[in-house]
């Protein structure tokens, strides 16, 4: 078992280190694109592009596998966040390849972000769902809520954006982090009830579960990563990305509450858990108000 969990946390690490990778190399394209393209063609371009094709390859196909994997093994509160320690490779190659120079207060709001991911991976916050919990009534309806206050947070993050130039970008990557936390979310329905393609123990109740985590995840993802997008033509990786790890990293503790209504085993978890949420949010305010600052002097 002990084997089985330290495998979770490496893949964990494996997918995040995919995604970010995958993300650096999509931030060096759109940094490539002439000014006449960035708005009009913006995706149109972005497809055709085969450097762009890879990273989004290494964020919804590798990364992706070795996510779930990683959620088969040790539920989906931990995997989230230790896919942000792939913040190093953002940081390292947003000042390599995509040459977007770190400053103090960036260096120390990615510092205290990955301070943050370690401390949620020592709380030690495992989900092992059962199909029986899955379909239970009363999970089924913290499940809608869960996600219906999720939807209703990117809503107001999309109409934010709208009014707001200066924060367009930091709103615009807090609701693609909302539509990652929620496809991460989705995948332990999703994983649960995989085994349905194979016939095993088939039922209407499980097929729905399964086509509706199906549904969530693929929407979530193609959402997430188009705001994801938009959201790179306004400021540096570097910032953004590392913003867009709150929702990734706070929902998990909160489903693990609230949804699966677990509480952990260990004294030391909930003080890690306070601490790591604090650390997130400094980071936030350091990283969110330089990006604003940045758009100030646009």
């Amino acid at each position: 078992m002990a084997d089985l969990y330290l495998l979770g946390i490496l893949l964990g690490i494996g997918a995040g280190a995919l995604n970010f990778s995958g993300t650096v190399m999509q931030k060096k394209v759109i940094n490539d694109l002439p000014a006449e393209k960035r708005e009009a063609k913006f995706f149109r371009t972005l497809v055709r592009n085969p450097m762009w094709i890879l990273g989004l390859l290494c964020q919804l196909a590798f990364g992706a596998v070795l996510f779930m994997i990683a959620v088969d093994l040790i539920g989906p509160t931990l995997p989230p966040g230790l896919m942000a320690t792939g913040l190093v490779v953002l940081a390292v190659g947003s000042v390599k390849i995509v040459h977007e120079p770190l400053k103090k207060t960036e260096f120390l709001g990615i510092s205290l972000m990955i301070a943050s991911i370690l401390l949620l991976g020592f709380s030690d916050l495992e989900i092992h769902a059962t199909i029986s919990t899955l379909l239970n009534p009363g999970f089924l309806v913290r499940t809608a809520i869960f996600s219906a206050v999720t939807i209703g947070i990117i809503v107001a993050c999309l109409l934010g954006q709208r009014t707001s130039v200066r924060a367009r970008g930091v709103l615009l990557v807090i609701a693609s982090g909302c539509f990652f936390a929620l496809s991460n979310f989705w995948t332990s329905p999703l994983v649960g009830t995989i085994d349905i393609l194979g016939g095993v123990a088939f039922s209407s109740d499980k097929l729905l579960l399964f086509v509706t985590a199906c549904v969530f995840l693929v929407l979530a993802n193609i959402l997430g990563t188009g705001l994801q997008q938009t959201a790179l033509k306004y400021g540096r990786a570097s910032m953004l990305i590392t913003v867009q790890q709150i929702p990734t990293e706070i929902a998990p503790v909160f489903y693990y509450f609230s949804v699966f209504l677990l509480w952990p085993q260990s004294a030391i978890s909930i003080p890690f858990l306070i601490a790591s949420i604090a650390l997130a949010f400094a980071s936030m305010c350091l990283l969110a108000g330089r990006q604003e600052l940045l758009d100030r002097i646009k």
